[in-house]
C-alpha cells in the first residue's frame, strides 16, 4: 500500500492536541507507538488502490536531531523564522518554511535514513524496503527543490547556523 506523508510543524503541544480533535472527526486514527511526534493514519480508496495518508505533527520545541549525529539539530523553529505567508481565507493563514529550510529538512532526511539503512541491524524487509522508497523520493524531492533556484547564501547561512556544513557537502 503506497501512503503519502505529510509533514506539519504547530506552534505548540496545546495547537497539537485541538489538531488532534479535528483528525479524530476526519477518521484519523493515532499511531500511539511514536514517541517523538505525534502520527495520525488514515487508509483511503483510490483509483490506484488503497493508500494511507499519514500526517507526522511535530511543534517548534519538538527536537530535530540528525540520526547519524545526536549533536547536530535542525529545529524545527527555522520554520517560523524563515517562512512565507499564504493568505487562505479572510482570517486565515498558513505559514510555509523557505525553499532553502525545506531543503534542509529534506536533506537531513535523506541522510537519516540512509544512516538507517546503513548501519541499523534487524531491519525487516519490509522496513528495508520502505527505507530504500523514501531514499529515492527524498532524492527526487532535493532536485525538485534545487530546480526551483536555492538562494545558496541563505542556505550556507542555515548550515552554518546548525552546525551541518560537513554533514551536507555532499548533497549540494
Amino acid at each position: 500500500m503506497k501512503s503519502v506523508d505529510i509533514d506539519l510543524v504547530l506552534p505548540s503541544k496545546h495547537a497539537t492536541q485541538i489538531f488532534e480533535k479535528h483528525c479524530k472527526q476526519y477518521g484519523f486514527k493515532k499511531d500511539k507507538q511514536t514517541k517523538i511526534r505525534e502520527l495520525f493514519k488514515k487508509e483511503i480508496e483510490t483509483a490506484a488502490g488503497k493508500q494511507e495518508i499519514e500526517l507526522d505533527i511535530f511543534t517548534l520545541q519538538t527536537k530535530n536531531r540528525l540520526a547519524s549525529d545526536k549533536s547536530i539539530e535542525i529545529p524545527w523553529k527555522l520554520s517560523e523564522k524563515y517562512n512565507k505567508e499564504w493568505q487562505l481565507e479572510k482570517d486565515t493563514i498558513a505559514r510555509v518554511p523557505e525553499k532553502e529550510v525545506l531543503l534542509l529538512y529534506k536533506a537531513a532526511a535523506l541522510l537519516d535514513r540512509q544512516f538507517k539503512l546503513k548501519n541499523w541491524i534487524n531491519l525487516s524487509k519490509f522496513v528495508r524496503d520502505r527505507l530504500k522508497a523514501k531514499i529515492a523520493k527524498d532524492k527526487k524531492d532535493i532536485k525538485s527543490l534545487l530546480s526551483l533556484g536555492i538562494n545558496e547564501e541563505k542556505l550556507a547561512r542555515l548550515l552554518k547556523e546548525t552546525g551541518c556544513e560537513k554533514q551536507f557537502s555532499n548533497l549540494f
